[in-house]
């Protein structure tokens, strides 16, 4: 059977007419979905932004804490070149004590011989 020309332009129209809706329907749906998805990332953005925020002043303290301890190190770096300069003089005078000793003790040895 062959349909009449006036038939198969309204079925081809009934056709289009299907197609450019679930077109419009699918157009519509994505559109959503965009403004979804755009909605979600912005709130991931506000998320990071308000995290960062509040820990921008953590780390502000932390270098404030850096710049105390290097502060502090410094001074102990000090106490400690001076204690170890003490021990060292102390050190050498001990030396030089035994050497006396030990020089007066063999010319001891060598008088009494």
């Amino acid at each position: 059977m062959n349909p009449r020309p006036s038939s198969r332009i309204k079925s081809l129209e009934r056709r289009a007419t299907d197609i450019e809706a679930a077109i419009e329907e699918l157009a519509g749906d994505q559109a959503e979905s965009n403004k979804a998805l755009f909605t979600h990332i912005q709130k991931g953005f506000e998320q990071a932004h308000a995290y960062m925020k509040e820990n921008i002043e953590s780390v502000m303290a932390t270098k404030e804490d850096i710049s105390r301890l290097e502060n502090e190190m410094s001074a102990m770096e000090g106490r400690i070149d001076g204690k170890m300069s003490a021990m060292e003089s102390h050190i050498n005078q001990n030396i030089a004590d035994l050497k006396t000793g030990l020089l007066e003790a063999l010319r001891d040895m060598k008088q009494g011989s």
